[in-house]
């Protein structure tokens, strides 16, 4: 039995198709999807319907992330705040160009379940953690081990904060696949499971991103999310972190001026971070 391990993929169809391609000639049989299908790109659809023929051929086992969280309760009419701008115009995008269809899956899907196969440990799957969608699971804090410790399965597989981990703690694994979409190379993860076990291995798989990020370019979506977008852009190309810093930025300069503040007025916060990281111009990197 070999699964093919997918989170985070935030609409980057191309990337999505690279670790697909390679999955399959590595011989998976079935997927594990790990949540947050869209934002932060554009397209969202062609993400859906990559995913919708993926699971007409394949078995595929799926749980909801905090993005498809989000626009479910965009649609029930809990984000009226959310505009074309850099603090949510990203989500709005994705929001406004869902099909019907694609926000019924999101509807349909689990926090977390768990996975069973014959002769096997079983998984459980999640986003964030089997309790939160957006709680962060990671070696260095501790919280990797805690999460071990209380679960009921041999293995937790989930995402999120886009760290590609295999960490075991007391007879029990933690396998995070990386992101398909946040980094020069998209990431993913095989899982093989044989002779009663299951083995992990990380992978990362090469694409033409430059040539994607000129299809992004040429959509037009940099103007819906000024300095958000172009901070997705500048990870994309480098492989460095850098959304967390500048979304706390953002926020802080927000804070220091103030409430009620205008669109305009927050819009210059999300300025002054992106001027701050040098990457209010990051598309003139991509030639």
């Amino acid at each position: 039995m070999k699964l093919g391990v997918l989170s985070d993929i935030h609409c980057g169809y191309r990337p999505l198709r690279a670790c697909l391609d390679a999955l399959l000639e590595r011989g998976a049989e079935g997927f594990l999807l790990l949540g947050d299908y869209v934002s932060d790109l554009p397209h969202p659809e062609r993400t859906m319907e990559m995913l919708r023929s993926l699971m007409r051929e394949y078995p595929c086992y799926a749980v909801k992330g905090n993005r498809e969280a989000s626009m479910l309760q965009q649609r029930d009419g809990e984000c009226p705040h959310w505009r074309y701008d850099s603090g949510s115009g990203s989500l709005l995008h994705s929001a406004e160009n869902l099909s019907e269809e694609s926000l019924c899956w999101f509807r349909s899907l689990p926090a977390t379940r768990l996975v069973k196969f014959p002769g096997l440990p079983p998984l459980r799957l999640c986003h964030g953690s089997p309790d939160a969608l957006r709680r962060l699971i990671r070696r260095e804090d501790g919280s990797a081990e805690r999460e071990l410790e209380k679960l009921d399965a041999d293995w937790l597989i989930g995402g999120h904060n886009h760290e590609q981990t295999v960490f075991s703690h007391k007879g029990k694994t933690y396998l995070n696949p990386g992101t398909v979409r946040m980094r020069d190379r998209a990431q993913c993860a095989l899982l093989t499971g044989e002779d009663g076990r299951w083995t992990a291995e990380l992978m990362t798989v090469d694409y033409d991103v430059k040539s994607y990020l000129r299809a992004v370019i040429g959509s037009g979506f940099l103007d819906l999310a000024p300095v958000f977008s172009r901070g997705v852009l500048y990870e994309m190309i480098t492989g460095k972190d850098i959304i967390d810093e500048m979304v706390s930025r953002a926020f802080r300069y927000q804070r220091e001026k103030g409430s009620d503040l205008t669109p305009e007025e927050t819009e210059e916060c999300w300025q002054r971070a992106g001027r701050e990281l040098d990457i209010l111009e990051v598309e003139k990197w991509i030639s």
